[in-house]
C-alpha cells in the first residue's frame, strides 16, 4: 500500500438518504476502514425538522444574517433519523452526527480525503473542500439524477454512461467546472444498486405481503412530486390507478417527498398523495423498491425521470397524457 494514501485522513459524508437505505453507504467505508484511516459522518435528520421554508428566511433580520450564520443547523434535505444512533452497525462505525453545517466544516479542515453521497447541498460542500485542497470524492448514493452543482470533484463516480455523458456535455458547454486537469470521472455504479441485492424479496413472498394477484399483470405507478400535482393531475391520478385495479395489480412508489411527506399541497395537510387521493392503495415500501422492478411488467406515470432507471433494469414504462401535465 501507498504510505502517501495510507497516512491521509478520510472523512465519509452521508447528507441525505432514501427510506430503507440508511445502511448502504457503511458498505464503502467498511471496504475503506481495513486499510485506512476513516470516519464516517451523517447528517441528523433534526436540520431538516428545522428548516426555515424560504418566505420565512426573508422575514429575518439582515444583521442576523450578516453577523451570524443563522441557518447553520438546518437543511431543506431529509437526513438520518435519531433511530440510527441506536442501530449496531452505527455504533461500531462510531458514526459523527451532524447537527449543524459548521460542524461538518470543522470535520473537512481535519480531513484529507472527502468522500460524499449523492447530495443537492453538495456544491458548496465541494467548493470548501477544494479551496482548502482537500482531495474530494463524490459518488452517486442515493442513485438520483439530481446535478451535484457546477463545480467537479476531483473524482466525480457515475452511476451509468448516461451520467457520464451528461456531465462531460455539461463540461462542454462550461456549466460545469473542472478546476484541476486531472480531475476524472468513472463510472462505476451505485452503492444503492449494490446494497439493493440485500434487500431483494422471493416473488411468492413479494406478492404475499402486497396483497397481489401472481396471476395478473403487475403495475408500478409512480406519481410525480407532491407539490406539482394539481387538480387536473390528480384527476388522471386517480383514474390511472382505478382503470389499473379493475384487472391487474397495481402498486404505488410515491416520489421521495411524498414519503417524507414534505412540499405537500396545503390540501393534503399531513397526508400523502395516496391518503388524500385514493380509498385503499396498495403503496410500496421503499426498501421494496427493486423487488418490485423486477416482478413488475412495466411502470406507469404520467411524467417522471423513473424511466432511467426501469430502462437501466430494462423494464418498460408507459406515459400517459405526459405532455398535458409536463409544463
Amino acid at each position: 500500500m501507498n504510505k502517501k494514501i495510507d497516512n491521509k485522513k478520510i472523512l465519509c459524508f452521508s447528507g441525505t438518504v432514501n427510506k430503507g437505505f440508511e445502511l448502504s453507504d457503511l458498505l464503502l467505508v467498511e471496504k475503506l476502514n481495513n486499510n485506512f484511516q476513516v470516519s464516517y459522518a451523517v447528517k441528523s435528520n433534526e436540520m431538516y425538522k428545522k428548516y426555515s421554508p424560504e418566505k420565512e428566511k426573508k422575514k429575518i433580520n439582515f444583521i442576523k444574517k450578516f453577523f451570524y450564520n443563522y441557518f447553520d443547523d438546518e437543511c431543506g434535505f431529509p437526513g438520518f433519523n435519531e433511530d440510527f444512533k441506536r442501530n449496531t452497525d452505527f455504533i461500531n462505525f462510531q458514526t459523527i452526527w451532524i447537527y449543524r453545517w459548521s460542524q461538518l466544516k470543522k470535520l473537512i479542515k481535519k480531513t484529507d480525503i472527502l468522500i460524499l453521497g449523492s447530495f443537492r447541498n453538495n456544491e458548496w460542500i465541494i467548493e470548501y473542500a477544494r479551496r482548502r485542497n482537500k482531495i474530494v470524492i463524490l459518488h452517486k448514493n442515493p442513485a438520483n439524477i439530481d446535478s451535484e452543482g457546477e463545480i467537479l470533484p476531483n473524482i466525480y463516480f457515475t452511476k451509468n454512461k448516461y451520467e457520464t455523458e451528461n456531465i462531460k456535455k455539461k463540461i462542454y458547454e462550461k456549466k460545469i467546472s473542472n478546476i484541476a486537469s486531472n480531475d476524472v470521472i468513472h463510472e462505476v455504479g451505485s452503492l444503492q444498486y449494490e446494497y439493493s441485492q440485500n434487500l431483494l424479496l422471493e416473488k411468492g413472498s413479494f406478492f404475499k405481503k402486497y396483497n397481489l394477484d401472481p396471476n395478473k399483470k403487475t403495475f408500478i405507478f409512480f406519481p410525480s412530486a407532491p407539490q406539482i400535482q394539481n387538480e387536473y393531475y390528480q384527476e388522471d391520478y386517480k383514474k390511472i390507478v382505478d382503470i389499473i385495479e379493475r384487472n391487474h395489480n397495481v402498486i404505488i412508489k410515491g416520489h421521495p417527498t411524498d414519503y417524507s411527506k414534505r412540499k405537500l399541497r396545503k390540501e393534503y395537510g399531513d397526508l400523502s398523495s395516496w391518503e388524500y387521493l385514493l380509498t385503499k392503495p396498495k403503496v410500496l415500501s421503499p426498501e421494496d423498491f427493486y423487488s418490485a422492478i423486477k416482478y413488475c411488467d412495466a411502470g406507469i406515470s404520467i411524467f417522471s425521470n423513473i424511466f432511467l432507471e426501469l430502462n437501466f433494469f430494462k423494464k418498460p414504462i408507459i406515459f400517459v397524457n405526459r405532455y398535458d401535465h409536463y409544463a
